[in-house]
């Protein structure tokens, strides 16, 4: 097979540029100009017969449609018609090259929604996929190339709902559409030959009887016949002149006739006559201003020939109306109407020439009437009309005619609803009756004239009162609802709310007469009656109370003849009485309670005047008093009790005039004579004796303040002297001596912490009056302890604990006040030593020895500042590393690492002080095996040199800035110069270009893989340090099938291996095929890069 070179060698050139190494070759080159046509590419088979054509139709430098041919004729096609690099057509042939079948791709998706189906080059069947959704919703039949008939699918139901047929030339003819799918059109249209509509039928409701026919004259509206209650026959005609309305005519009563009729102007009504009794007179005339105002009305409402009501509109609104009611020829009632509509009418009712009565209208109905009924020129009377303008709503009276509307009447349904009347002249109602029925069912009134009513009075069927609701305490409310005997007028019952919480919590019952028999009342609020009080001849005589809300009574009393309580028996919830109570006058004298329920009272209360005087309480329940109180003005003022019940009071209690605590004072021992004694101050203790073993002294004193403890003295040898005292500070312990061998002097300090546990404890053992040992503790646990030896009141001796195990001691064995030595616990039986070598009293050496004694760690502070600056780690008594501060800074300028064998055999050195590292060196036997270095002063290195066993350099590489890997390896001469240079161009980690340098450091050759497997997959020859050919392997099978010769950085020759067989098929010298000269031999392989990868001491960074 032959490629023509047109279009081809440029593109291979471009390619094979792109693939030089930056910096040792470069090509010159620019990118076509935008707007510039590709040339089109003709492909040939081995016949020389066209088989491809590819074309740039639009321009844009990319080829654009692509035709396939066999033996000499196209086959299909493939086009990318909206330029965005896909193909959207494809184009069928048959056999004598015109277009069989095409498919288009109209949304882009690349599944093809449009068919076309071709018969002797011109267009058969059309079928399109308007919503996509891979199936044909519209089929195009032609006739001869031209469109004929269309169907279309819009609700995509599988049935077409609209069909269109054509004139011959293409034109639409008939215009068919059935939206609801019954098979009956609801339009149809007609045009001519020339496009133009000429009719229109319209049947909305399917029917089959049009609702509106259209005719067109010139493609424009000439008559529009409607029929618009769909009766079959037409009830409106609207004639155009110029797709204008000039004259309309209707059949509004639908008995086949026009009654109706409308002119226009410019499209706008002007005048409208109607005739419904049709005997050639108007009956109704409206006139219109030129823009479709209403400003006249005139109306025959009798049908005697002449207009008796006629309106003038100002604006569109109606402004005044005129009527001749009586038929004399002239208005003798004149409406006018305000911007919102509303109007008025003046009459004159009785013939005196003057106005009477004013009615105001609404919509045209009667709303509002005033009367002067005396003629006195003052309204009074007001009617009110419902929405018909017939039935009347309310009623305002001034009876007296004073000028002043003293009654106002609602009335609803024709019947009054409510009146209301001022009777008072106060400007509001006193008495409101309710009606209903028709007849009076409820008068409020107000009869203290307050603005509130008092009292409501409710009627029965007869018109006698049988109910009454009061407001008794004047807050607007109803309070008190009172039903009373309709014969007799006498109250039977009375409900009162007497808290004014809106229920009812008091009923009385009454007999016809009106003496009461009966009173309950709901005293917790619960809305249950709780009291009740039983009358005997009118007479209150007995009560009942339930207090716990269960529904029985629990409370029973007798009254006495002024209805004040006389006694009364509270009742136990399992039966029986628990309270008695006696009252004399109505204050209580006597209470007995039985609080255990066995029938009898342990607690009797005597009482003055409603307070007690005296009480008496049997505890135990041993049917004797252990409990006595005493009242002062109704207050506690002593209480004496018997804890033990043997009779005798032991334990007595005082109190203030507040009723607060004042002296407390217990016999335990039954002696007769108090051992505690406890004194209070407004109510608060104060002072505190105790008497623990019964001598009669108080051995412990404390004392108080605030009501917390203040101080506490015991003494517990009896001499009279206190031997341990404890301070408080905001009511804890805070310190506490003792005197354990009674010679007054403390032995034992005791300081104690904010939780209450003992935080210091000094001890003077020899009695010296100073503390040899004092220990400190957390949580009562010793944390250290600090020891005298000497006697020179400083420590000498410290010991830190841990879980109660001493694990730190530190040591001043010369007494000089420094200490000198400190050991610690290390971790897994291991120490740690701090030494002060120099004196100047802080540790300047630590060692660390393992379980087994040996040295683990050492450090030395060799500047003073308190830090370790020389730092080394040993493993068997070996160092294995070393870390340097030799300038103080704070940061290693020198680590070391050691073997086994304690051989330095690897370095990190900071040359320049700036706290990182910048040299690192691999040492062994003595020789550097490689270094590398930091020259950017980034922290990490850049450049890595690695040395021969002499000493000499061979390799070399470099890192670009920001990279962590390198980016180029050179492999060196003895003397130091360049032979071979790897890059890494994409800086993936994989050196990709291998570049040979010769003497005087020009390029020799060049190896570069593109694809990343390690294998050259284009070699660069240079001469005298200039490209002068390119080996090119395009299919990836390691040997080169493109060679290109330069001659002054341009390609003057190519040559290809068109079948990659390894031999040269042909050369080109531009776009001009020239003879082979040379080898055409190109079976040797490229080769590998040979380039090895980047040393793994770049892995740590």
């Amino acid at each position: 097979m032959r490629r023509t070179e047109r279009g081809l060698r440029p593109a291979l050139v471009a390619l094979v540029a792109a693939a030089l190494v930056p910096g040792v070759a470069s090509a010159q080159g620019a990118p076509a100009a935008k707007g510039a046509r590709k040339p089109v590419v003709l492909l040939y088979d081995d016949a020389e017969q066209l088989r491809e054509k590819h074309s740039d139709t639009d321009a844009d430098g990319r080829h654009d449609e692509f035709v396939h041919y066999e033996a000499g004729k196209p086959q299909r096609a493939e086009q990318d018609t909206n330029a965005d690099g896909r193909i959207d057509v494809w184009v069928w042939f048959d056999a004598s090259a015109s277009p069989a079948r095409q498919e288009r791709d109209a949304n882009g998706d690349g599944r093809a929604d449009q068919w076309i189906e071709y018969a002797g080059g011109k267009p058969k069947l059309q079928r399109d996929d308007r919503n996509f959704d891979g199936k044909p919703d519209a089929t195009l039949t032609y006739t001869n190339g031209e469109p004929s008939r269309q169907e279309e699918d819009a609700n995509a139901d599988g049935r077409p709902d609209r069909v269109t047929t054509y004139h011959a030339g293409g034109q639409p003819a008939r215009v068919e559409q059935d939206a609801n799918g019954d098979g009956r059109p609801e339009l149809v249209a007609e045009f001519d030959a020339a496009g133009n509509k000429t009719s229109e039928v319209q049947d909305e409701n399917g029917d089959g009887r049009p609702e509106a026919r259209i005719l067109y004259a010139n493609g424009q509206r000439a008559r529009t016949e409607e029929d618009a209650d769909g009766n079959g026959e037409i009830d409106t005609v609207t004639e155009y002149a110029r797709d204008v309305v000039v004259r309309k005519r209707a059949d509004t009563d639908g008995n086949g006739s026009f009654d109706t009729e409308s002119t226009y102007e410019n499209g706008v009504e002007r005048r409208q006559v109607r005739d419904p009794n049709q005997d050639g007179k108007p009956d109704g005339v409206i006139e219109f201003a030129a823009d479709g105002e209403k400003v006249r009305e005139q109306f025959d409402t009798r049908q005697r020939g002449r207009f008796d009501l006629v309106r003038v509109y100002e604006n569109g609104r109606k402004a005044r109306e005129e009527q001749d009611t009586t038929g004399d020829g002239k208005p003798d009632l004149v409406t006018r109407f305000d911007a919102g509509g509303r109007g008025k009418s003046e009459a004159d009712t009785n013939g005196d020439g003057e106005p009477d009565t004013w009615v105001e209208l609404r919509d045209g109905k009667r709303a509002r009437q005033e009367e002067d009924r005396n003629h006195d020129e003052e309204v009074d009377a007001v009617y009110s009309y419902a929405a018909d303008g017939e039935e009347i709503t309310g009623q305002e009276l001034d009876e007296d005619y004073d000028g002043r509307f003293e009654t106002r009447v609602v009335y609803g349904g024709g019947e009054i609803r409510r009146k209301e009347s001022d009777r008072r002249g106060r400007g509001r109602p006193d008495r409101v009756e309710i009606w209903g029925e028709g007849r009076l069912q409820r008068v409020d009134l107000d009869e203290d004239g307050d603005g509130r009513f008092e009292l409501a009075n409710f009627y029965d069927p007869q018109g006698r009162l049988e109910k009454q609701e009061q407001d008794e305490n004047g807050d607007g409310k109803a309070d008190a609802y009172v039903t009373l005997d309709p014969r007799t007028g006498k109250e039977t019952r009375v409900l009162r709310d007497r808290d004014g919480d809106g229920r009812v919590d008091s009923w009385r019952t009454a007999d016809p007469s009106g003496r009461p028999v009966r009173l309950e009342e709901d005293q917790d609020r619960d809305g249950t009656p709780d009291r009740v009080v039983l009358f005997e001849g009118g007479t209150p005589a007995r009560f009942e109370e339930d207090r716990d809300g269960d529904g029985k009574p629990d409370v029973r009393g007798a009254l006495d003849a002024e209805g004040r309580i006389a006694s009364e028996e509270r009742m136990r919830s399992g039966g029986g009485v628990d309270v008695r109570v006696a009252y004399e006058n109505g204050q209580k004298v006597r209470e007995e309670r039985d609080t255990n329920g066995d029938g009898k009272p342990d607690v009797v209360t005597r009482l003055q005047g409603g307070q007690p005087v005296h009480q008496e309480q049997d505890a135990n329940h041993d049917g004797r008093v252990d409990v006595r109180l005493a009242f002062e003005a109704g207050r506690r003022a002593r209480q004496e009790r018997d804890t033990n019940h043997d009779g005798r009071f032991d334990e007595v209690q005082t109190y203030d005039a507040a009723e607060r605590p004042a002296r407390d004072e217990m016999d335990a021992n039954g002696d007769g004579r108090p051992d505690f004694v406890r004194e209070y101050a407004n109510g608060a203790p104060v002072r505190e004796q105790e008497d623990k073993d019964g001598d009669g002294r108080f051995e412990l004193v404390t004392r108080y303040e605030g009501g917390r403890p203040l101080s506490s003295e015991a003494d517990r040898n009896a001499d009279g002297r206190p031997d341990v005292v404890v301070e408080y500070e905001g009511g804890r312990r805070a310190r506490q001596r003792e005197d354990r061998d009674g010679d007054g002097r403390w032995e034992i300090v005791t300081t104690f912490a904010a939780d209450g546990g003992s935080a210091r404890v000094e001890e003077d053992g020899d009695g010296d009056g100073r503390a040899e040992m004092v220990s400190f503790l957390e949580g009562d646990a010793v944390v250290r302890t600090e020891k005298d030896r000497n006697g020179d009141g400083r420590p000498d001796v410290r010991v830190a604990f841990r879980d109660g195990k001493p694990f730190r001691t530190e040591q001043d064995d010369d007494y000089d006040g420094s200490f000198e030595k400190a050991v610690a616990a290390g971790q897994g039986g291991g120490q740690r030593q701090e030494v002060d070598e120099n004196g100047d009293g802080r540790p300047d050496l630590w060692i660390t020895l393992d379980a087994k004694g040996a040295v683990a760690k050492r450090e030395k502070d060799t500047s003073g500042d308190g830090k370790p600056d020389e730092v080394a780690e040993f493993r068997n008594e070996r160092p294995v590393l070393v870390r340097r501060d030799a300038s103080g800074r704070g940061c290693a300028d020198l680590e070391q690492r050691f073997d086994a064998a304690g051989a330095l055999v690897e370095s990190a050195e900071d040359k320049n002080g700036d706290c990182k590292f910048d040299l690192w060196s691999r040492v062994s036997d003595g020789r550097v095996l490689w270094q590398a270095q930091d020259t950017k002063g980034a922290g990490r290195p850049t450049v890595l040199t690695v040395f021969d066993a002499s000493g000499t350099a061979t390799a070399q590489e470099t890192v670009a800035n920001g990279a962590r890997r390198p980016d180029t390896r050179l492999l060196l001469q003895p003397d130091g110069s360049v032979r071979v240079q790897c890059r890494d161009t994409d800086r993936n980690g994989s050196f990709d270009a291998r570049v040979s340098i010769g003497a005087g450091g020009a390029a020799t050759d060049a190896q570069v893989d593109t694809s990343g497997d390690g294998v050259a997959d284009e070699r660069q020859v240079f001469e005298g340090g200039v490209l002068a050919r390119r080996e090119i392997d395009t299919n990836a099978n390691g040997r080169a099938d493109v060679v290109q010769h330069y001659e002054g950085q341009a390609v003057a020759r190519q040559c290809q291996d068109d079948d990659h067989d390894g031999t040269i098929d042909a050369c080109f010298a531009g776009e001009s095929p020239v003879p082979v000269t040379g080898s055409r031999d190109l079976r040797a392989p490229l080769g590998k890069l040979d380039c090895g990868s980047a040393h793994e001491f770049w892995r740590r960074f």
